[in-house]
Formats: structure tokens, sequence, C-alpha cells
């Protein structure tokens, strides 16, 4: 690829990134229930210029502050609804994308910088993350635009011999240093920005570097020894056992990393999902230790570091592909290094068999058979990335909502009303229903009223909100026939039903009932 094409291609790549994010993205459905704090904190910061309670006896919705008060600010501008809540985290999404590129474009060369491109952009976790109203797109924003600051200032380090307080590295610690302070000022628990641990790592790999000869010296070898050996027992004994763990980080681990399995595990994606990437990255690392490449080998000690963190901290060895997010433009970079090399290696194995040819058929074949194993493996998650109600297998929850929304557009008629009862009462990512029911979810974590108003949800989805039993009441009784779609999942089963049984009480005139693994369909005649 030369400098010709290279702009071309980049701009394919950019303009595929896009297209994918609107047409197989969440961007243009409904919102979940934790995407609710910056939508309502937004709007009231719009209209009150402060931030909403969202919590009963508490002060304003601080965490990820800068999160609400750009949603206001699109708010204001472009109007009120979620697709513009969600061109907030769309368009930092965007810039992650060429950060990705500029990064690995520093410490790579051009082929290995597109392919780590060209996955980061198709990754559908990604693709989840860069449209979801929350805070974990700008971490990641964060931890990439750290790495590059860091980057810099060991190149300047190790170019000088000295590190010189000049006008550059100045403001490149400056940067540093605001960045991820007002992230972490505005963030509650150390899980929720993990990206600081990218420049605590990249800071002690650093110095370790700088130190190596003198501390791996014959004379202070078995000091070195030792001292590494201490700290690997204290962090596996500080991340294996949870009390301890708990008095030395006062238990900031414990949300992000000791969930049950469910929605957001990430270890199953790196089995299941990232299976052939992971074989790439092993090679990707090796060669980077084999060539001695220490950029290469920064990414992927922090990366190893940071999942081997996460995972002894975690008792059911489950990972939140949420808060693990901010780390996987590095996975991918180190495992674009592996293409290459692996590609090189399936050619060879081809010429046994076919002997050198003139034509690069082989080269083409070998080339075709890889990205197809890649782009499969990509794709083998979609149409659905991870969200609140997705199980980690067999699959997400769009799958389940897309094939009801189909059936019922086969089967309603024009007089007909239908219900929807999204999980967790905020997930609009179904058919456009002619009522919403809000469920009991919304009561928990003592949220206040405002929180799980009605009137929020008909602003931001359209629809109107049945609030009690009375409402239903009166919505039943005007209508022959009601369509009742509802998440079935284990999280909102238990109120879901709730609203089911009333129904169930008023008629036990069950027409027809279809079944999915998180949706069911149920229509009631009078």
């Amino acid at each position: 690829m030369d400098n010709k094409t290279m702009p071309y291609a980049f701009l394919v790549v950019l303009s595929a990134a896009i297209l994918i994010r609107f047409l197989l993205g969440p961007l243009k459905t409904g919102a979940y229930i934790d995407e609710f704090y910056h939508l309502f904190s937004g709007l009231h910061i719009m209209e009150h210029g402060t931030t909403a309670q969202v919590y009963r006896g508490s002060g304003g919705y601080y965490r990820g502050l800068y999160v609400s008060y750009l949603v206001a600010f699109f708010f204001n501008s472009f109007g009120k609804s979620i697709f513009v809540a969600r061109l907030v985290p769309f368009l930092v999404g965007m810039m992650n994308l060429l950060l990705l590129y500029v990064l690995a474009r520093r410490i790579t060369d051009r082929i290995i910088a597109s392919f780590a491109l060209l996955i980061f952009s198709l990754e559908p976790l990604m693709i989840f993350i860069h449209t979801y109203i929350r805070e974990y797109v700008f971490i990641q924003f964060f931890a990439i635009l750290s790495l590059l600051i860091l980057f810099y200032l060991r190149r300047r380090y190790l170019q000088d011999g000295y590190f010189s307080l000049n006008k550059k590295n100045i403001l490149s610690i400056a940067g540093l240093i605001f960045f991820n302070g007002i992230c972490l000022a505005f963030t509650n628990s150390l899980n929720k920005y993990s990206a600081i641990l990218v420049v605590v790592l990249f800071v002690i790999l650093f110095l370790l570097e700088i130190n190596y000869d003198r501390l791996t010296s014959l004379t202070h070898r078995k000091k070195f020894a030792i001292l590494i050996s201490l700290l690997v027992l204290a962090v596996i004994t500080a991340f294996t056992f949870r009390d301890i763990q708990k008095v030395i980080l006062g238990g900031v681990f414990v949300h992000g990393m000791s969930l049950k399995p469910g929605p957001f595990s990430f270890t199953g994606r790196l089995l299941y999902t990232y299976g052939p990437f992971l074989i790439l990255f092993i090679i990707g690392g090796s060669m980077a230790w084999k060539e001695k490449d220490k950029e290469l080998l920064y990414l992927t000690s922090i990366f190893l570091i940071i999942y081997l963190l996460y995972e002894f901290s975690n008792i059911n060895w489950t990972i939140e592909g949420r808060f693990i997010a901010f780390s996987l433009p590095i996975f991918f970079i180190v495992a674009s290094k592996g293409i290459p090399v692996l590609f090189e290696g399936l050619n060879r194995f081809l010429e046994r068999f076919t002997g050198p040819t003139k034509f690069p058929s082989n080269q083409l074949f070998s080339g075709f058979v890889l990205m197809i194993v890649l782009i499969a493996a990509l794709f083998s998650a979609y149409p659905a990335p991870e969200s609140d109600d997705a199980p980690s297998l067999p699959g997400p929850p769009y799958k389940d909502w897309g094939e009801a929304t189909s059936y019922l557009r086969q089967h309603v008629r024009r007089n007909d009303t239908v219900i929807s009862i999204p999980a967790h009462g905020a997930e609009f990512s179904g058919p456009k229903p002619d009522y919403t029911i809000m469920t009991g979810d919304w009561d928990y974590a003592n949220r206040t009223r405002g929180y799980r108003d009605g009137q929020l949800v008909y602003l931001m989805t359209g629809t109107p909100v049945l609030n009690s039993t009375e409402e239903l009441n009166k919505v039943f009784n005007e209508s022959d026939r009601i369509w009742i779609i509802y998440s079935a999942d284990y999280l909102s089963k238990w109120s879901n039903d709730r609203i089911v049984d009333f129904v169930k009480n008023r008629t036990t005139r069950v027409k027809r009932s279809k079944n999915w693994v998180r949706v069911q369909v149920l229509v009631y005649q009078k």
C-alpha cells in the first residue's frame, strides 16, 4: 500500500465504520436504563442549569459529568431525542478510530496500522461502546490519547538521554494530567475509569526499562528477582482474596470485575468471538519479543497485566466488556502485528503442495482465506453487540427482538393495540408500540421519581407510558385485541410477569403465544 492509495483506503475504512454504526449499531435504537442517567441529567442541565438528582437524598449526578453536559449541549443545538444524544459517543468514537491509527502508525508500519483500524472499526463491542451514552467511549479516548503522549515523552527521553522541561514536554505532561484528572474527578470508583491503569503501567514499564541494566546486574540480580517475585505474589494475593482486595482498594474493583456471568462477559468473547485474534495476539506479542520491539512490548505487557488483574479480581472469571473496552485498541494493534506473520506461514504451507508460482495465486488465496476467517470471527457477534440483558452465549437480545418485531409486523392488524414491556423498562429497541409499561425495575437502587417518570420516557421515545394498572385497564377495555411483547430475561422477568399476570386475570382467551430465548409475544382477545 503506497502513499497515494493510503488516504483512499483510510477513507473507505472510516466510511464503512460510520455506515455500520448506523446500520448495525444501536445508534438508531432506544435507550438502555443506564443511559437514562445522562439523558435525564442532560435534560435537567438544559432546562434548569444543574445536574439531575437521580438518587433520593443525594445531590446531582456527577459521574461522567462531561457526558451529561455534552448531551445537554446537543439537545439545545439539535433537539431532544435519543438519536441526538447518541451523536455524542458516536463522534468521540470516530475520533478514537483516528487516534488508534495514529498510535498504531507511530509504533508499527502502515500495513499493520491499517489492519488494526479495520478490525477496530468492525468489532461489535466497539460499535456498541461508540454509540452508548455513557462515559466508556471517553475512557477509551483518554486511554489512547494518554498512550500517544507517553510514547512521545519516552522517545524524547531516549533521544536526549535525559528529561528536559521544555515547552513541548511540559504541555504534554499538563495534558496527560488534565485529561486523566478531569475524568477521575467525575468518576466515583476506579473501576469506572480503569484507563488510569494504562498510565500507571506505562510509567512502571518505563522505569524498569531505563533502569534495566542496573537492576539486572550481577550484584543486583538476586535482589531484583526477589523484588519482582514479592510484587507478583502481592498482586495475586490482593486480587484473589476478596477481603484483602476490599481493604487495599476499598472495593473499587468489585462492581466492575466481580459480577456474575452474564451480559458483558469479556472472557467468553475472548475465547468465542476473538479466538482467531487471540492467536494473532500471541503471534504479535511473540514477534515483538523476537524483534526486541520495545514499544510493541509495552502494549503487549500493558494489555496482559490489565487482563490478568481483572481476571484475578473476579471469582466468577467474568469480565465486563465495557470496563475493559479501553484496552481493546491495544489488543487489536498487537494482534494486527500477527496478521502478516500468519499470512506468510499460510502461504509457505500452500507452497508445499503447489510449489513456487509466478502468478501470486497462493498469496491471493492465503490473503482471501485469512480475511474471511477474521471478518467471520467479528461478524459472529452480529447483529447485536453486548447490552444490558444480553447473555454471553448464545447471543444477544437484538436478534430476538428483531424476530419478534418481524412476527408482529406480519400479524398485527390496523386496530390492534401493541404494548411493550422492555427490559429494565428502558430498552426501546423493539417494535414501535402503542404504549410502553414501566416496570418495577425502575424502582431499584432507590432512584427518584423524576428519573423514572413516564414523561421523560415519552419525551425521548414518543411512546405513551402506562404508569398504573388503572391506565392499563382503560386501554384494555377500549381494545378488542392486545399484543404484549416483553423481555423474558432473568433481570426483568420478575417484574414483567406481574403486568402479564394482571392481563391474564382480565381474560382467559390467549389466542396466540410466541416465545424466543429473551423475548415473548402474547396476544389477548376479549
